[in-house]
């Protein structure tokens, strides 16, 4: 689950950008996502700093341009809870013709704005983690690793990779050892297994003691990777310490991954 969780983090701008490219966007719907882009709630996200993967060539890797954008959104200050209440209520109304043929409607706005209020600060924290011996985001050097084995990760290609991971995550890939029991998923681990430990089932840690061995379960986070989020702690700056985030259940879980989808639509 872990490795799913970690690329999912970083694949599904990606592969919301090859889905917009594919089908029709009402004209209002675009409209509303120019003003969030543009707006002040949208900066924290750095929805501006997007634009260049979708503007990507179909056979040019995205990975360039993502992580122009994600360096730019962990520079930011954590959005808040009302923030995020705001963007998801802007872009629900504003693509709601749009959002109808996902099942998104008005009656489920309030389960949509409370999945994303409990991922942000998760997503966030992994997302910004960096390896300091490779001077490299996480995600972008786990990235890279996915496109050695799996070929360009362009628009053209990416969003046939994105139903795998929601099966059975990065092990659908053929990934080596070193890969998957990196420095970076240890620590993508230790940030889960803090924030919400029932996410991760007791057949899980021992499928992973088994492939990282036991001391990828010691809690101990490696020295080579560090934290560039702005905000020293994020759990406290979203707005309202006294949430408890719920397990993160990716697999069986589609409104959740909608309202992830939803959340990260926001960037457009």
């Amino acid at each position: 689950m872990i490795f799913s969780f970690l690329t999912l983090a970083s694949l599904l701008p990606s592969v919301i950008a090859q889905s917009s490219s594919s089908f029709d966007v009402s004209a209002q719907c675009q409209s509303s996502l120019v003003s969030i882009a543009s707006s002040t709630e949208g900066q924290c996200l750095n929805s501006a700093g997007i634009a260049p993967i979708f503007f990507a060539g179909s056979n040019t890797s995205l990975i360039g341009p993502f992580q122009s954008w994600l360096t730019g959104l962990c520079s930011k200050d954590p959005c808040t809870n009302q923030t995020l209440a705001t963007l998801v209520a802007n872009i629900t109304q504003g693509c709601s013709s749009d959002l109808s043929s996902l099942g998104i409607n008005h009656s489920n706005v309030s389960s949509i704005t409370a999945s994303v209020q409990e991922y942000y600060p998760v997503v966030r924290q992994i997302a910004c983690l960096k390896d300091n011996n490779a001077n490299q985001l996480c995600l972008i050097e786990e990235l890279y690793d996915v496109q050695n084995v799996t070929g360009t990760l362009s628009a053209d290609n990416i969003f046939s990779l994105f139903p795998k991971l929601i099966a059975v995550g990065l092990p659908a890939l053929g990934l080596p050892q070193n890969v998957t029991c990196s420095n970076c998923t240890k620590e993508a681990y230790n940030i889960i297994i803090t924030e919400s430990p029932q996410a991760i089932t007791s057949d899980e840690n021992s499928t992973l003691s088994k492939q990282c061995g036991s001391d990828f379960l010691d809690g101990k986070s490696p020295a080579s990777i560090s934290q560039t989020a702005a905000g020293s702690d994020l759990s406290n700056t979203n707005g309202d310490s006294n949430i408890a985030l719920r397990p993160l259940r990716l697999r069986g879980a589609p409104t959740s991954l909608i309202g992830l989808a939803v959340f990260l639509a926001a960037l457009l």
